[in-house]
């Protein structure tokens, strides 16, 4: 992913070097105009927090905070109920009625649908309000059955339509800025970068994918006085100004750049920052191999980056164990222990014998089911998506595999029983995505069962889960891992026969 942009998308880019100190007006250029005068379906209302306050998740709008449209962090629950977890499906068949009669797991008598009772997706009841009680849906399972045929689309097809959409309904002056690679303007526009890399000679709307990265990435420049600075709690891909740093270095070939994206390496080492990939160290090490690879042939610029690699390694390493964030010792690979060893590993692999210990003993929290604890002590087995549980850790073991030989029978047996909890409870009833929905559990299985978990991610399928009342809409639905440019990325996963990899977190 170093092949720089086209000589006119360049010079767009050229225009665009974050420089947060900088005063200018900001104009916006014709190309963007021109993008941005397509016929546009409904606009993403605005933001009701400050992006400095970035959560693990995109968080509620305030209207919400009492219903059962939870989100799916455990760190935003507490000492769940046992709410009904799956529904009959497939959706695609039928229309359903939340009722005990369909549930597989029937609601325990002290929660009443028919009541103005409400159940967060996490499975914390709610006391009704006035709001909840007047206008609150009902309750939504966590997944519904995998009890469908086995079912194929054409890929290709699908990544065209779900690239359509993406500028249809979230052209580049209305996405709302902040979020880094994670959500916001600039995720779309590093799918955009990415995919122009595969798909070379592809346009929408006669424009090459380039010129639409450039577009996404305009709209957060003009936004930069808005983003925090790197600090020791933000400092990982959801940062949108390393975000930046590293997008221009890369795009650009500009050095300089490079040397000020290191800079912030200082940051990095003060004594509190955080280590996991979202908002911390383990984040920023992906950063780090992003402009690696646009700079082989410089050795001065290598040096640099693998220097600055090394100390913040040795930063992570040297932390207390076990790995905490927000006070919670996360197993995942968004927040957690397997996230850090593998942004390590695929930084710098001459590390991997010496994590080899505290890898095989986070393996061994596997529940029976197949699943993977949100954090430590293990509590209730209940997510099943690649933030929280089994497959952010499939997904991060097949990337790291080949440097653990003395695991590899044991990986081996843990990705197949993960694949089998994700296979049973993975067809989530939330927006599918990269982090918390079908797409992302989609690319930690294999052959037809990707394929058909694939089929659930298409436009029609979620319109007919939103007309079942079985869809948790998204709070940023154009988004790299919340919306729709991370269903493109699994759509381009699928047409290309690539390896099964996540943008933004192992992809390189």
């Amino acid at each position: 992913m170093s092949q720089q942009l086209s000589s006119s998308a360049s010079s767009q880019y050229d225009n665009l070097k974050p420089q947060s100190q900088v005063s200018r007006p900001h104009t916006t250029p014709e190309y963007v105009q021109q993008l941005d005068g397509r016929e546009i379906v409904p606009l993403y209302p605005q933001r009701t927090r400050p992006f400095a306050e970035l959560p693990a998740e995109p968080v509620l709008r305030p209207i919400h905070q009492s219903t059962i449209l939870g989100r799916n962090s455990e760190h935003l629950t507490k000492a769940p109920t046992s709410p009904a977890d799956v529904i009959v499906g497939p959706l695609r068949s039928q229309t359903f009625s939340v009722t005990p009669a369909n549930l597989v797991h029937p609601l325990p008598p002290e929660i009443d649908l028919s009541s103005s009772t409400s159940v967060t997706m996490s499975g914390e009841s709610v006391p009704p309000t006035e709001t909840t009680a007047q206008s609150a849906p009902k309750s939504i399972p966590r997944y519904f059955k995998n009890d469908a045929p086995l079912a194929r689309r054409d890929p290709h097809k699908q990544l065209l339509a779900s690239l359509d959409r993406l500028i249809t309904e979230h052209p580049p002056h209305h996405v709302p800025p902040g979020g880094g690679l994670y959500y916001g303007p600039i995720s779309v526009a590093f799918l955009f970068y990415a995919l122009h890399n595969i798909y070379p000679d592809l346009t929408l709307d006669d424009y090459p994918l380039n010129t639409w990265s450039a577009a996404y990435i305009e709209q957060a420049q003009a936004h930069i006085k808005e983003f925090p600075a790197p600090s020791p709690s933000k400092c990982g891909i959801s940062n949108d100004i390393m975000s930046l740093l590293a997008l221009y270095a890369v795009t650009a070939r500009d050095p300089d750049t490079v040397k000020e994206l290191c800079d912030h390496a200082a940051v990095m080492l003060e004594p509190d920052t955080s280590n996991e990939w979202l908002h911390g160290r383990a984040g920023y090490l992906y950063l780090l191999r992003l402009v690696r690879g646009a700079f082989t042939n410089n050795k001065e610029i290598i040096e640099l980056i693998e220097d600055t690699a090394d100390e913040l390694i040795e930063n992570i390493v040297a932390s207390p164990r076990p790995w905490k964030w927000r006070g919670k010792a996360y197993v995942g690979a968004v927040h957690g222990a397997v996230g850090i060893i593998t942004q390590i590993v695929l930084t710098d692999p001459l590390w991997a014998p010496k994590l080899e210990a505290e890898l095989g003993a986070l393996l061994s929290y596997q529940y029976e089911s197949g699943n993977f604890p949100s954090s430590l002590p293990p509590g209730r087995d209940r997510l099943v998506q690649f933030c929280h549980g089994a497959p952010g850790v499939v997904a991060s073991l097949l990337s790291i595999r080949k440097y653990f030989p003395g695991l590899h029978d044991r990986i081996d047996r843990v990705i197949a029983k993960a694949r089998e909890s994700i296979w049973e409870r993975g067809l989530l009833t939330k927006e599918p995505c990269l982090c918390h929905g079908i797409a992302g559990n989609a690319l930690a299985l294999d052959g037809k069962q990707f394929e058909h978990f694939m089929t659930y991610t298409t436009g029609h399928e979620i319109k007919l889960m939103g007309k079942d009342g079985m869809l948790e809409k998204s709070d940023d639905p154009s988004a790299l891992w919340c919306g729709e440019a991370g269903r493109a990325w699994a759509w381009a996963v699928a047409d290309k026969q690539l390896e099964k990899r996540f943008l933004g977190y192992n992809d390189i």
